[in-house]
């Protein structure tokens, strides 16, 4: 898998600092949103989307991640 090539400058010069405080600023706000996925057999956190709404009503997924052993399950599926 390689690096989407749309935004790869944008990813290039984005830095850890950078990536916290545009999150820290979008939770203060209120346009975070933060979803876990959890097994219902073991509890387990097994996943998480991270999304970002503005009050323009304009979104982007922020960070998305399922444990590879849960994949190919449905998990994000409405």
């Amino acid at each position: 898998m390689g690096l989407s090539e749309n935004f790869k400058q944008y990813y290039l010069d984005m830095t850890f600092q950078k990536r916290k405080v545009d999150l820290l600023k979008k939770a203060t706000l209120g346009e975070m949103h933060v979803e876990i996925a959890v097994d219902k057999v073991s509890g387990k956190n097994v996943g998480y989307c991270v999304s970002a709404v503005t009050f323009e009503k304009m979104g982007e997924i922020k960070s998305i991640f399922v444990d590879e052993s849960f994949r190919d399950m449905g998990i994000g599926d409405l």
